[in-house]
């Protein structure tokens, strides 16, 4: 049992990985890759939609509890986004003295992930 929920949050996190990457060639190849972190932000917001939608199909459908939660919610959604980036980023922000971009992108990540996770869980709700 352990050993097959390893693997169901291996393949998600390998998934969200993968696609994490894709996101942050995307935003370098884009010009999106000068003084503000666009890449980490783009994820982790999109991530925090993610998983409010899958929280909320969790909440209503058994299919998404146990390894589906597993793939989907711990493994896509955790390998997907990523908080130690977003604190690198966060000090180096703040050590080359630009303050208004950290806290801009302080205040985007955390209250616009918290946003957009509820409205996607909210979303689900109302439609599902």
């Amino acid at each position: 049992m352990i050993l097959r929920n390893l693997l169901w949050v291996g393949l998600g996190s390998f998934a969200g990985g993968v696609l994490r990457y894709l996101v942050a060639l995307y935003t370098r190849n884009h010009g999106y890759d000068g003084f503000f972190p666009w890449g980490t932000l783009t994820v982790n917001l999109a991530g925090s939609f993610l998983l409010g939608v899958f929280f909320a199909l969790a909440m209503r459908f058994p299919l998404f509890a146990g390894e589906m939660r597993l793939l989907l919610m711990v493994g896509l959604c955790g390998g997907f986004t990523t908080f130690s980036s977003f604190m690198q980023e966060n000090f180096l922000l703040l050590q080359s003295g630009q303050y208004f971009a950290a806290a801009t992108y302080m205040l985007a990540s955390l209250a616009g992930g918290m946003l957009l996770f509820f409205l996607a869980f909210t979303a689900v709700k109302l439609l599902v």
